[in-house]
């Protein structure tokens, strides 16, 4: 049986969404869990300049969209159901967002 790249990459993108969604934890109060991207085994480290404790404390805070907007103008916010493009960024300038009821965001992950 042959599979083509482009069913396998819908696959592979489908299979990711539903374990995120499996694991976003909407609604409940908890710490931030900030992915990073990877490559392979190896977690790919953040551009010069770009503070991680500082990034995760602020996320913490629970900040609205628009509050990551002004705090981060280099880093494209995506929501929750939203579409985008399926190529892999290690530079840190996508933050996929997890919200809570309020709309706020407690956690989510680069990609």
């Amino acid at each position: 049986m042959r599979v083509s790249a482009i069913g396998l990459t819908g696959l592979l993108a489908g299979s990711l969404l539903l374990a995120a969604c499996q694991q976003s934890g909407v609604g409940d109060t908890v710490m931030p869990e900030i992915g990073y991207p990877q490559s392979g085994d190896q977690v790919i480290p953040p551009p010069a300049g770009f503070d991680v404790a500082e990034f995760e404390d602020f996320i913490a805070t629970g900040p609205t969209p628009d509050d990551f907007a002004v705090a981060y103008p280099d880093i494209q916010l995506v929501m929750p159901m939203t579409p985008t493009t399926l190529e892999y960024r290690p530079d840190y300038s996508r933050f996929f967002a997890e919200l809570n009821e309020d709309g706020e965001i407690i956690g989510g992950y680069f990609q």
